[in-house]
């Protein structure tokens, strides 16, 4: 309700001055970098991410596969604004830094569906549909049943972010 009221710009800067209050808390930080990544500040939601990747992996990397998927996403994003500005070789630069996110995802917990979405999606983005289809094997054989909204999710992000870029 905030960011609808206030926008992203003051949900950020909200969240930028807890972080510094609350430097250890990491899911602070990871709701920031996803804000930046909404609001299309993809290097500074890397930079994020990456800090908190770094700071997990110190403690007990507990929730570092959550990381690693919102790192890629971010990749994920960012390749996609880039080849809507037709920059073809940073988008695939991109879509296969999120793939080696995901991929690190999946080393940690081969289970985790919404990494194996995602890195389906990023090979479809690639052009390669059967590396696609065989991550998304894995949400079938499993009767994921967000795999139909995860798409729909997906769609209406790509959605949204062509209509940032028209702005």
């Amino acid at each position: 309700l905030k960011l609808e009221e206030q926008g992203y710009k003051a949900v950020i800067a909200e969240l930028e001055q807890a972080t510094r209050l609350v430097p250890e808390d990491l899911a602070l930080q990871s709701m920031l970098g996803v804000l930046y990544t909404q609001d299309g500040q993809f290097d500074r939601a890397l930079e994020v991410f990456k800090e908190i990747g770094n700071k997990e992996l110190e403690i007990s990397g507990q929730y570092y596969k959550t990381t690693l998927l919102r790192w890629g996403n971010v990749y994920l994003n960012r390749g996609d604004m880039l080849r809507a500005l037709d920059d073809e070789k940073s988008a695939r630069e991109d879509y296969l830094q999120a793939i080696d996110k995901y991929s690190r995802a999946l080393e940690l917990a081969p289970d985790y569906l919404e990494a194996h979405f995602n890195q389906g999606v990023v090979y479809g983005e690639l052009g390669n549909f059967a590396s696609a289809l065989q991550s998304w094997e894995k949400l079938l054989k499993s009767n994921f049943t967000k795999f139909e909204e995860l798409l729909e999710m997906y769609l209406q992000e790509k959605k949204t972010s062509a209509q940032m870029l028209i702005k």
